[in-house]
């Protein structure tokens, strides 16, 4: 991710063509899913601009995005702490409150059920759960962070891994297929699951 490896953090902030590719092949089916979900716009009430259904309007969109990311001051304001998703995921939401504004129509009222205290998010924006745009590229994003994590543990953990939770064995098929007790496997899972918190908390991307 960018703002993992800073060496591509630098060649993207100066400019460099392939770093600008590598991170649009990252991020843009993350941005395509935020504009074809729609966007929460915080506020009492808190408001909602609706999602492009059209994949045209929304690759058109997902373009502008980019080119508004890519531009120089925006490249060079990145600080490279927060995920680039959520960077991504504000600008835009701010393009497609612009494009409605533009239509002279007010923007709709959000349906107030929609927006939970669990969509809130740390920066002050309002998401509305797995339909929330921004909770779409922070999906992708913690994704990416725990392929990261993954890569970097043991060959038994990453089976074990594989088995539980991707293959969605059970815990006794999980301790025969890798010739080990149940309480072994039930070990993993806590150790597993602790070491990932920790690996996203130190990424922050866990709270």
């Amino acid at each position: 991710m960018l703002e993992e490896d800073r060496d591509l953090l630098e060649r993207f902030r100066s400019g460099d063509e392939a770093a600008l590719s590598e991170v649009y092949r990252r991020h843009v089916d993350g941005v395509r899913r935020a504009l074809q979900s729609g966007f929460i716009v915080d506020g009492t009430p808190p408001r909602r601009v609706p999602g492009l259904a059209n994949i045209d309007e929304q690759m058109d969109c997902v373009q502008e995005v980019f080119a508004r990311a890519f531009a120089p001051p925006a490249r060079a304001s990145y600080d490279g702490l927060r995920p680039y998703g959520t960077w991504l995921a504000r600008i835009a939401r701010n393009l497609r409150i612009d494009q409605h504004r533009k239509t002279g129509r007010e923007i709709p009222v959000a349906d107030p059920q929609s927006v939970t205290p669990a969509a809130q998010r740390t920066d002050g924006s309002t998401g509305t759960g797995d339909n929330s745009a921004e909770h779409a590229l922070h999906r992708s994003t913690l994704q990416d962070a725990t392929e990261m994590f993954l890569s970097g543990c043991n060959e038994q953990t990453q089976r074990f891994v594989t088995l539980r939770f991707r293959d969605e064995l059970s815990q006794a098929a999980t301790a025969e297929a890798m010739a080990i007790t149940r309480r072994r496997v039930r070990r993993l899972e806590t150790e597993v699951q602790a070491e990932l918190k920790r690996y996203l908390k130190n990424k922050g991307l866990f709270e």
